[in-house]
């Protein structure tokens, strides 16, 4: 038996419904441009840590994630099929930092 494959396939339809309504829904312009990298949900899928890529812009997008996220988690709660709606947490990774030109 594999373990948490739940958690897993919850947590990457998370990932991908939040990067839907980042990209179509959303009309603060801090936000259009962020990239959803990962999302690890607990194991009694209660709460969801929302990893994101802003570039330069983490401060902005940060601010943005906090007025946006109560929109964001309706939105998730129209979408899944679950009981319960994991409370989010928006969480910044600086991945433009590796690159270099």
């Amino acid at each position: 038996m594999r373990p948490y494959t739940r958690n897993i396939r919850l947590a990457n339809l998370i990932q991908e419904i939040v990067s839907e309504i980042l990209e179509f829904e959303i009309k603060d312009e801090r936000l259009r441009r962020v990239n959803i990298v990962r999302v690890d949900l607990s194991q009694d899928l209660k709460k969801a840590e929302i990893f994101f890529d802003a570039g330069p812009r983490i401060g902005e997008a940060e601010e943005a994630f906090k007025k946006a996220k109560g929109f964001i988690r309706r939105r998730l709660a129209k979408e899944l099929e679950t009981r319960l709606v994991p409370e989010l947490s928006f969480h910044p990774v600086e991945l433009w930092k590796d690159f270099t030109i």
